[in-house]
C-alpha cells in the first residue's frame, strides 16, 4: 500500500473519530479523555495535521469571512504545543465545539477572527469547565 493511501486512510479515520467525539455527552467525554494521546506525545506531522484540520472544521462552522491564514494556524499550533501540550487533539476539538455552543460558564467570542488569542480564551474556558465538572 502506498504512503499516500495510508495517509488518506489515517485522515479519514481521524475525521470519523472527531465526529464520534463531537456527539459525546460531557460525562462520557470526561471518562474517555484520559485515553487520548496528548499533544506533547504526537510527532510534528501528526500534531500539525490534527491542529490544522480541527481549525479548518471549526472555522467553517463559524462561517467566518476571513479564514485563518497559514501563519495564524502555525501560531495556534505553536501555542498549543507550548502552553497546552497536556491536552489532546480531541480535547482541542471538543473545546472549540463547546465554545460555539456556549456550554462554558464564560462567553468566548471570536470577534470574526480565528487566531491564537481566540483559541487561548477557548482553552482557558474549557479548562475551567472541565475542572468544575471534575468536582461534581
Amino acid at each position: 500500500m502506498s504512503t499516500e493511501n495510508q495517509s488518506n486512510r489515517a485522515s479519514e479515520a481521524f475525521l470519523k473519530k472527531l465526529k464520534r467525539i463531537s456527539k459525546l455527552r460531557p460525562n462520557k467525554f470526561k471518562e474517555l479523555k484520559s485515553t487520548f494521546d496528548k499533544i506533547k506525545d504526537l510527532n510534528d506531522v501528526k500534531r500539525n495535521y490534527g491542529v490544522s484540520v480541527i481549525i479548518k472544521l471549526n472555522a467553517n462552522v463559524l462561517r467566518l469571512k476571513n479564514r485563518p491564514t497559514r501563519s495564524q494556524v502555525t501560531d495556534i499550533n505553536d501555542m498549543m504545543l507550548y502552553n497546552h501540550s497536556t491536552l489532546s487533539l480531541e480535547e482541542f476539538h471538543y473545546a472549540l465545539q463547546h465554545a460555539r455552543w456556549r456550554t462554558f460558564d464564560r462567553k468566548v467570542d471570536h470577534f470574526g477572527h480565528f487566531d491564537a488569542t481566540y483559541v487561548a480564551d477557548v482553552i482557558l474556558a474549557y479548562k475551567e469547565w472541565i475542572n468544575r465538572r471534575k468536582k461534581t
